[in-house]
């Protein structure tokens, strides 16, 4: 028997769990198959399969402004310290791309709200 371990999880990410075994478990009954081995399992092969192309996916969805503003200093600091010439707009362009990439979906979600409201826009105009 394998060692267990505990983790937390968001109420979502179990509710996505749950859908998940009902669906395995549905019509199947060659074996069992647990909340545990489940979750063991989609880790174990997301790791194997799709984690290294994730990456960056996954810190653009934890990115954190202040954080990163937080490390910004620490870097400028450290510069200082060495007299080590930084580039500014080079050290900001994360923060910047991300600004850019929220107000791009802002627009996005703007638009199509101005769509749903007026579904009239969609149909084509006769001359």
């Amino acid at each position: 028997m394998q060692k267990i371990t505990k983790i937390g999880v968001t109420h979502a990410a179990d509710q996505a769990l749950d859908r998940m075994l009902a669906a395995v478990k549905e019509g199947y009954s060659a074996g069992k198959v647990t909340k545990n081995d489940l979750a063991s399992w989609i880790m174990v092969r997301f790791e194997q399969r799709s984690f290294q192309s994730q990456i960056e996916n996954i810190r653009k969805d934890h990115f954190d402004n202040v954080q990163y503003l937080i490390s910004v200093v620490q870097e400028l600091k450290r510069a200082k310290k060495g007299e080590k010439e930084v580039s500014l707009s080079d050290i900001l362009e994360p923060l910047t791309s991300q600004i850019n990439a929220s107000s791009v979906q802002a627009k996005r979600r703007s638009k199509k709200s101005e769509i749903e409201t007026n579904p009239d826009q969609l149909e084509p105009r006769s001359s």
